[in-house]
């Protein structure tokens, strides 16, 4: 069995707290590309022009956002006997209308700093690159669980909480990393999480399902939880095999659990409407 104890260790000097494969038939990490069966979040994301014109005159509406690591000790069994642990590293969110800006499904990572989460955990770089971004109208970067002293991973049961602001439009889009992995990080697709309805609504509660399990394509994969060059066991920073493959959900035929299985998206307003 992997100790707990020497994966925190490993894992928080790794990540530098200061700052591959899903199963592809696992129904929680289905991902229907033209949107017309599973999620629908193109529709979802449409707002009325009358609910935008009602809005346009009024401040932003506060959310708390909690990204909770619901893993259990044995959510991730390991060839050979065993668990591992599954932290969530720290990482980045953002607010913005249309698309999710932090990467594209389908391409190859851009080099503005998904690479380091996506291996490593660092959410600096990417955070740094995305801050002021033409259309983004704010980010930052959660790396501090709740009830936790200082930056580090989300191990089990722990959360991380933070507030943003929104109108309707506005999508949340964020990512962190799946740390036993080499290059797997979870977020929201094409268009991150609308934070209204139709009718200018605030959204509210349990937003799991519209977040997935993807690989960035820059590290060659290994058995989860296993990988000697993946976070909790690799000697430093970016030590694994490069690849230049897509983004896109994990592929290689190795075993993971779903998606709800690991972490739980909530999003709470704040404000009366």
């Amino acid at each position: 069995m992997i100790s707990r104890i020497v994966a925190v260790g490993l894992l928080v000097s790794v990540l530098g707290v200061g700052c591959s494969s899903e199963n592809p038939t696992a129904p929680s990490n289905d991902i229907n590309l033209t949107n017309s069966a599973n999620d629908t979040l193109l529709d979802e994301g449409v707002v009325s022009p009358e609910a935008l014109a009602r809005w346009g005159h009024r401040r932003p509406m506060k959310f708390e956002v909690r990204i909770e690591n619901v893993s259990s000790e044995e959510t991730l069994p390991v060839p050979g006997g065993g668990f591992a642990p599954i932290p969530l590293s720290p990482g980045v969110w953002t607010v913005k209308p249309g698309v999710n800006p932090l990467f594209k499904v389908g391409q190859y990572d851009k080099g503005l700093g998904m690479e380091h989460l996506a291996e490593d955990g660092n959410p600096t770089d990417l955070a740094a690159s995305i801050d002021g971004r033409h259309g983004v109208h704010s980010s930052g970067v959660f790396n501090v669980p709740e009830g936790a002293s200082g930056p580090q991973p989300a191990f089990s049961g722990m959360s991380f909480v933070f507030t943003i602001e929104a109108k309707p439009g506005d999508n949340l889009s964020f990512a962190t990393m799946f740390a036993q992995s080499n290059d797997w990080f979870y977020a929201p697709g094409f268009f991150g999480i609308p934070l209204f309805d139709f009718w200018g609504h605030p959204r509210s509660g349990d937003m799991t399902r519209l977040v997935k399990l993807w690989d960035a394509g820059t590290e060659v994969d290994q058995i989860p939880g296993l990988g000697p060059d993946q976070a909790p066991r690799q000697s430093g920073p970016d030590t694994g095999e490069s690849e230049h493959e897509r983004v896109w959900p994990p592929h290689d035929g190795f075993d993971y659990p779903r998606t709800s299985d690991v972490i739980k998206i909530t999003i709470t307003p704040m404000d009366g409407v």
